[in-house]
This record gives structure tokens, sequence and C-alpha cells, in this order.
């Protein structure tokens, strides 16, 4: 993409195999998303000087509370504007910035030096356009704007200006050292080794896009019920087999849920794995915690053995938002924040009394007659014949 306002030239780092740790500052991911954000551009991450593409840039929220990501390349004009939350884009993007910067640093610790000499800013940047960097191009990458083998840079440069001047500050940062070793990744404006570049896309960004196109939508998450396959005598009761209420999803959460009996026999009564009472007045039940549910002997002797168990729980799940220009039509950006909704679980009931306990009595009432018969036979054949005259 291009900016419309004055930017920026160019510069370079290297790098190595990276620690990941978590970042705060700056947010992708927030606890609340705002109605409307102010964004600024400052530095950018741009291709070598005989390409042409899109250039990355840094871009925050005037407050300093977000770094905004480009969500649309085909869009290529990015300025200073204020941005308005528009619609839900695919969960592939909340994924992303998720599990990259600043959410998570995926690079740490860099000590960059300058072309040719040495320069502050290549130290104090490397960390961060390196991380925005992958970040970028996963989010591209995951809409197939670009590709590893189609990118929008190869030997990969930063720039940073005068925010009162405007005037353009270019630094050639092409040393990386880590663990003692120094990466050289700078070969000129038209260097042909690439290493930067393929070592990032290789090592982080296809697999923040692989992950982004194979995780499930926590949107479409399930409230699932185990099955009941037993019901055991116990006294005046029949008890049912242990049940236990699970999400279908893990990206979603919840704390609790509500348990509600439909069409239940009288007297029916459920029961945390403990033996605590659940009422159906709206008692939360933590998730992991089984119950179960007894009912009435007499009651499922006149029919009644049929009925169903309902839970509900607010789930809670990141959904990502994009945040448009509506004025100039510039380059929308993208932010994170929490989703909630409730759903649904239903879990369909038929007791079935303990096979085990009736088998044991069928055959005792059953070796009892075939006891009388023997003992029958048994007079019989020892009853004294009559004696013919």
């Amino acid at each position: 993409m291009k900016k419309v306002n004055k930017i920026l030239l160019t510069s370079l780092m290297a790098v190595p195999m990276f620690s990941v740790s978590t970042v705060s500052a700056a947010q992708t991911v927030t606890e609340q998303l705002p109605d409307t954000v102010t964004r600024k551009v400052d530095y950018s991450f741009v291709k070598a000087a005989d390409e042409t593409g899109s250039t990355i840039y840094r871009a925050l929220s005037t407050d300093g509370k977000y770094v905004l990501y480009c969500s649309d390349r085909t869009n290529e004009n990015v300025a200073n504007d204020v941005l308005t939350k528009n619609e839900k884009v695919p969960y592939g993007y909340a994924y992303i910035l998720k599990n990259s910067y600043p959410t998570k640093k995926l690079i740490s610790n860099v000590n960059a030096s300058e072309f040719g000499g040495t320069h502050t800013d290549c130290a104090t940047v490397g960390d961060e356009m390196l991380n925005i960097y992958i970040t970028q191009s996963a989010l591209w990458g995951y809409k197939g704007t670009i590709s590893n083998e189609n990118r929008i840079d190869k030997d990969l440069k930063f720039t940073n200006y005068d925010p009162t001047s405007g005037a353009a500050v270019d630094h050639y940062c092409a040393q990386y050292e880590y663990n003692g070793t120094t990466y050289n990744t700078y070969g000129g404006a038209a260097s042909t080794t690439y290493v930067l570049s393929n070592l990032l896309w290789d090592t982080y960004i296809n697999n923040l896009i692989t992950g982004a196109k194979n995780v499930q939508d926590p949107a479409n998450t399930s409230l699932t019920l185990s099955a009941v396959s037993n019901w055991t005598e116990e006294g005046d009761v029949y008890k049912s087999d242990l049940i236990l209420a699970s999400l279908s999803n893990e990206e979603a959460s919840a704390a609790t849920y509500k348990l509600k009996l439909s069409d239940a026999p009288n007297g029916t009564k459920m029961y945390t794995e403990s033996g605590s009472e659940i009422s159906e007045s709206g008692v939360d039940v933590s998730f992991g915690t089984r119950f179960y549910i007894t009912v009435p002997k007499k009651e499922v002797a006149s029919g009644k053995a049929n009925f169903s168990v309902n839970a509900t729980s607010d789930v809670t799940y990141d959904q990502a938002y994009q945040y448009v220009d509506k004025t100039s039509n510039h380059q929308p950006s993208v932010l994170v924040g929490p989703e909630q909704k409730q759903i649904l679980g239903s879990l369909s009931l038929t007791i079935v009394p303990d096979t085990a306990s009736m088998i044991s009595k069928s055959i005792y009432f059953i070796g009892f007659i075939i006891l009388l018969s023997g003992a029958g036979i048994i007079y019989a054949n020892v009853r004294p014949k009559k004696v013919k005259e």
C-alpha cells in the first residue's frame, strides 16, 4: 500500500531463532472495542528499491492504546484518519492477532546495527519492526493477497521520519546479533539472497496462516451433554449415569451453565456428583462439574419414562472487527474484542432400569421354581409303591 501524506524510505535488519514472550502497552486484542479510533502512521517496513508492491507501516492510535494493522491490502491508500467500527471479519484474523505482536512478541532481544556504521534506532526499532512485519504479512497471507512465493519484499528495510519536519530518516540495519552469532542479511538494494524475509516466513508467518485457516470459528460453538447409558435402582428411585456438560470449541469460554428439565416425571431431581441438589430456579453449575438425575420408581412404573434435560450457557469468544475510514476510503484496520452469546444444549432421556439387578431376581425366581419342582420329583421317587396282592 502507499501512503497519501509524507513518508518514508528504507532500511533493513537481520534476525535469528527467537524466543516468545507476552507484551503489554498498545494492543490489538482488547477487553472492550472502541466505537472509533484515530490512526497515526509513523514509520514503514518496505521492499528493496527495485521492487514494486505494498509497504508495511506501523500505525498506532493517537492515544497509544492500539496497534492498527491493515485488513485489506487491495486498498493501497493509508493515512492518518478517524476509523469507525464496521463489519465483522473471519475468525482467522482474530486467531493471528491473538498469536502475534503485540499480544505475543515472537522475536525478542534484537541487537541490530546499521550497515556501515551504527545508529541507535536500529536497536530500538529492531524488535518491533520484525514482529510487525510477521503479523501484517500473516494477515495478508491469510486473506490470500500475498504469499511466500509472491511477497511484497525481499531485502527488508525500515524508515522513520521526523514528525515535526516530515523529513525521512533512513536506516540500513543489516546486522543482527543473537547468542553470539552475527547474521548479515542485507546485500544491497538489488540483493538476491533474501535471507531475512525467507527466515521470517518459514519460521513464523506460514505457521500463523495455517493456524488461521484451520481454526474453528468459536461463534459456532455448541453445548453438549454426555449421553446416559444406564439407570441404576437405588431404593425408591432410578439414578442416571453421571452427565458432563462441555463446549465444542476451546476458543470459546464459559464459567457456568444452568439446567432445566422438560416433561420430567413428578419428583425428578438433579444433583451434583458430590450430592448437592441442583435447583431449576437459576442456580449456576460450574463447567467440569458432573451431575446425575433421579426419578421415582413409581413414576416409571406408571409409564412416565421419557423426558429431557436442557443446559444453557453464556459463552464468550474473541471477534475481529474491521475499522474503516468513512470519509476518504483509506485502508481499513482491524481490532479484536470479546463477543458473547447464549447457547443451548439438550439431552433426551429414557429410563432403563438396572438390567443386572432384574436378571438376578429372575434367576432367583426361576431357581426357586426349579427347586420346588425338584423337591416334588424327589418325593415321587422315594414314595413307597403299593404292594400288589
